[in-house]
């Protein structure tokens, strides 16, 4: 053998011994190229051929692409012509006089341009499937039977499997489109109800899987609105079962006359008459409203928030309430920011406000937690008469005919409002006034800070403008002060109460004075009292004032004349 020859034979085997000495993996990554390289190329080619050869002929095969398309819509399909391309990642047909056939053969639904991007999933599902479906300008006539089947221009949605089941094959696609199309719908449910008339509408549906996401938005008659936008986002476990749908609803008005969509839609209260801007968003889980929130700003409102409430006459009305019960037996309600004017010229301000009440029910007690942001009490009262309040806490709040403002309100109770077993507060007070009422004392222009449960508690009072008043106990019963300051607090344990004054001061135009002290209950006793006071720069003529009902009129009205003048240091 030759040199040449034993050197190419050296050369060869070296490089045989290199390739075995190669990483396993760079052999199967050259290798998974190689793979992807011909799968490309075999790509290319069917892609080449269907864009140059197969899509331009498409027309000829209409009568197959509408049995197919037939066989997937349950409907006898009609096209006037039909043209294909494949400018982007999927194929694109474009169908012109697409007619849907009724179960008599004619036409029913009658669409002049659509566009479809067919989905590569066709080929693994071995039935039509639309990446995208586009249509444009339609007519569409959408019906509810009064028992309870719905119609679109004749065609009947169904979900079974049987003949007419087009929302199934709907759901199943990727994204449908329709653009500049005219709507309406009729509801045989509403026999008083003329159909609804839309313009302008533009509707979107994004499919995947058993979510649904959809939006429309349309131009209503302008007597109406201005503008209508509906979106959800909808989970449907069994296309089957509409029952088993959960999700949101959001629903959109712009310049509204919201009464008179009560024609068409129900309210879950009473509104007739009420004109501005409204949103509305909705839980829900199969036939169950799981919460309602509305966000309105409205003008020249009338509203009624419960049957047995009378009518509610505003001049405005905005903010956000939010609803997930509102009954005779339990209430679960907040508002954000609200705001309104009635008739009468009663304003309030924006404020923020929860409320849970549990009424009494088997083993269960009555219960109830309230907060609120800023609550004015004359406005709450003056309302009182018109809100779905527990009728204990409209009662109070009409027979004490609460003033002042409320700030930073948290509070809860269980058991009757009247007598709760348990409570909780904490609260700013801002010249907060109450009635007399019995035994129980009155007072205007209290300010300070209250924190505190049945358990225990504090008061801070800080109140240069306190009015006390003692119809009980004094015959002139209103006492006024220049000045009011206390710290005072309370605990209970093993039955029994004790109340302690850190600290009191106060000044009026009689007298001025200090005191500390505490106060215990014992049993059925008066309990115990230690009082340590000074009284400073009193005024012997006043003294007759503060002697208590139980002293006769005569003692009172001698000393009123008796005493003339002086005064006690102290």
């Amino acid at each position: 053998m030759s040199d040449s020859a034993h050197a190419e034979l050296a050369a060869a085997v070296a490089t045989v011994r290199a390739a075995a000495a190669r990483p396993m993996w760079r052999r199967i990554a050259g290798r998974l190229f190689d793979a992807a390289l011909i799968a490309y190329v075999v790509v290319a080619c069917i892609v080449l051929v269907a864009r140059h050869w197969v899509l331009p002929e498409v027309d000829q095969h209409r009568a197959r692409i509408e049995q197919a398309l037939g066989d997937a819509l349950q409907r006898q399909v009609r096209i006037d012509s039909l043209s294909a391309d494949w400018s982007g990642l999927h194929p694109q047909l474009s169908l012109r006089g697409l007619t849907l056939l009724d179960e008599a053969g004619q036409p029913a639904l009658r669409l002049e341009q659509v566009e479809a991007a067919l989905g590569f999933s066709s080929l693994v599902r071995g039935e039509l499937h639309l990446h995208r479906l586009d249509i444009n300008g339609p007519d569409l006539w959408i019906r509810r039977e009064a028992d309870g089947r719905f119609f679109v221009a004749g065609l009947e949605i169904r979900q079974d499997g049987e003949r007419g089941g087009f929302m199934r094959w709907l759901l199943s696609q990727g994204q449908i489109n329709i653009r500049g199309a005219r709507l309406e719908w009729d509801d045989a449910l509403r026999e008083t109800a003329p159909p609804l008339q839309l313009t302008q509408v533009d509707f979107r549906l994004d499919n995947s899987g058993r979510d649904h996401r959809f939006g429309l938005s349309a131009r209503p008659p302008s007597e109406l609105a201005q503008r209508l936008d509906i979106r959800g986002d909808v989970t449907l476990p069994d296309r089957e079962d509409w029952r088993s749908a959960s999700g949101e609803l959001f629903v959109s008005l712009e310049g509204a006359d919201m009464a008179v969509w009560q024609t068409w839609v129900d309210y879950p209260l009473e509104l007739s008459q009420g004109r501005g801007a409204a949103r509305a968003w909705t839980r829900f889980d199969g036939a169950r409203l799981a919460e309602v929130t509305g966000e309105l700003a409205l003008a020249d409102v009338r509203l009624r928030l419960a049957p047995d409430l009378p009518l509610l006459d505003l001049v405005s009305l905005s903010g956000r309430v939010s609803a997930e019960q509102l009954s005779q037996e339990r209430v679960v309600a907040s508002a954000r920011q609200l705001q309104l004017a009635t008739r009468d010229g009663l304003r309030v301000p924006p404020t923020s406000v929860d409320l849970r009440w549990q009424a009494a029910a088997g083993n269960e007690v009555e219960r109830g937690e309230v907060s609120a942001s800023a609550l004015d009490l004359d406005a709450l009262t003056r309302l009182s008469a018109y809100l779905p309040l527990p009728d204990p806490v409209r009662d109070r709040l009409q027979r004490h005919a609460a003033q002042g403002v409320v700030h930073e309100l948290d509070g809860g109770w269980t058991g009757p409002l009247s007598a709760p077993t348990a409570f909780r507060v904490s609260a700013r007070l801002d010249r907060v006034g109450l009635r007399a009422d019995g035994a129980l004392p009155g007072v205007s222009g209290l300010s300070g800070r209250i924190e505190g449960s049945d358990v225990r508690g504090s008061v801070q009072i800080d109140a240069p403008e306190l009015v006390l008043d003692l119809p009980a106990v004094f015959p002139q019963p209103e006492i006024p002060f220049s000045q009011f300051k206390a710290r005072a607090g309370w605990a209970r344990s093993d039955g029994e109460t004790e109340v302690v004054i850190e600290s009191l001061a106060f000044r009026n135009d009689d007298v001025q004075g200090q005191a500390r002290g505490r106060y215990r209950t014992a049993g059925n006793t008066a309990g115990e009292i230690d009082i340590e006071a000074r009284l400073l720069d009193g005024d012997a003529r006043a003294v007759w004032r503060y002697l208590p009902l139980d002293i006769g009129p005569d003692t009172r009205d001698w000393l009123r004349t008796a005493l003339t003048a002086g005064r006690a240091p102290e």
